[in-house]
């Protein structure tokens, strides 16, 4: 608690724990601590309302339970509130090793690296299908009057309530912002199966999420020239593929007429555009798409097609190795790293199927100026 730092009150949310929580009156520093006990258990979303309506300040911060906050993080946020229209500010979520990570090493090195919940380097707004599409609920620092203002997090929902939240208040036209020279500690999972499992559980949350915020979450997002360039390439026609690329970029170069020497910068936008497309493709088909790469991979006669399936498949893993060249070995960390997406992959497609959509399954194929399924959906949600 000393972490958390020099607050009015830190109420600490008791779900109806099997023992329940005792806290000190006070922490080190003379900060007063309340404990409110739940007499049904209501999940993370419920837990964060009954403390939000116990808070009488405007501003609140949420920190979870297995989160280790550093000194100071909440006063680093606080600049950021200057501006009356920011309602929430993420702080980075990094890995600490819980006890007991020793006996899984690999996994251990491998998560320090893959975090789940840590949204990168890069600062920026936060805001479905760009850079920083969410930032996880571990710890908030959050406008109490905004949160309110939407209703708070929505306890139907036990996976995905900080993702639907953040979407929301952004939807309402409130700004979330990501910061990610503050950090805050997380004690990640160690043990194969409960890591599998939280995988799996976070891509649960897509069919949800879909329902609530139609074209916010696709498998894959592109341009259909993009898709066609990548297809014919598979099929084994580089140079009508390469043509594909040529046309675009001349295309490009006519809205770039301004420039003196248009093509050359419409090349190197074009082919930058394409071979960006092709790593969300290859993400799609590893991640939410998995099981209908690996049934085309089994049942599609073709070798040509088959080993450019395999391909998209491994080469991410294997150029993101080499790149990055992380303490693991290269087998254990394609593993793992296959092992990531499928298990967060079979979690969507479960998802979906109990949400009664296909919505996260439906590739997003875009062409300029026509906007996406998610702007489109919030247009016509934002039109009387």
């Amino acid at each position: 608690m000393d972490g958390i730092g020099d607050v009015a009150l830190i109420i600490v949310v008791d779900d109806e724990s099997s023992e329940p929580i005792t806290v000190p009156k006070h922490t080190t520093h003379g900060v007063s601590v309340r404990c409110i006990r739940r007499d049904t258990n209501g999940g993370p979303a419920a837990a964060r309302n009954t403390g939000l309506g116990a808070v009488a300040t405007s501003l609140v911060a949420f920190v979870d339970a297995d989160c280790l906050p550093r000194a100071g993080w909440i006063a680093s946020l606080l600049t950021q509130f200057g501006d009356p229209n920011v309602a929430v500010v993420a702080p980075r979520i990094t890995s600490v090793e819980p006890v007991g990570a020793a006996d899984h090493p690999v996994l251990s090195r491998y998560e320090r690296i893959h975090a789940s919940l840590d949204r990168g380097t890069q600062r920026g707004r936060v805001r479905a299908r760009t850079r920083v599409s969410y930032v996880p609920s571990a710890a908030l620092l959050c406008r109490v009057d905004a949160l309110k203002k939407v209703g708070g997090f929505d306890e139907a929902m036990t996976i995905g309530e900080d993702v639907d939240l953040v979407w929301r208040l952004d939807e309402s036209g409130h700004t979330v912002r990501y910061e990610p020279t503050v950090t805050v500690g997380h004690r990640h999972r160690t043990t194969p199966w409960p890591w599998l499992r939280r995988r799996f559980d976070y891509g649960t949350s897509a069919g949800p999420l879909a329902k609530r915020h139609p074209g916010a979450l696709v498998p894959i997002e592109a341009s259909g020239w993009s898709i066609a360039t990548w297809g014919l390439a598979a099929a084994g026609h580089p140079i009508v593929a390469g043509a594909v690329v040529g046309a675009t970029a001349g295309m490009l170069s006519g809205k770039l007429d301004a420039l003196s020497r248009p093509m050359p910068v419409a090349a190197q936008l074009a082919g930058r555009g394409h071979l960006s497309a092709g790593r969300t493709i290859a993400q799609g088909l590893v991640r939410p798409l998995w099981p209908l790469t690996a049934l085309a991979i089994v049942v599609i006669p073709w070798r040509r097609l088959k080993f450019a399936l395999l391909t998209a498949v491994f080469a991410p893993s294997i150029i993101e190795w080499v790149r990055t060249r992380p303490n693991i070995s290269p087998i254990p960390y394609i593993a793992l790293r296959l092992a990531d997406d499928m298990a967060y992959g079979a979690g969507v497609w479960v998802g979906s199927v109990r949400a009664g959509t296909i919505e996260p399954l439906i590739p997003d194929v875009t062409s300029w100026p026509k906007a996406s399924r998610y702007t489109r959906w919030r247009t016509n949600k934002a039109q009387p």
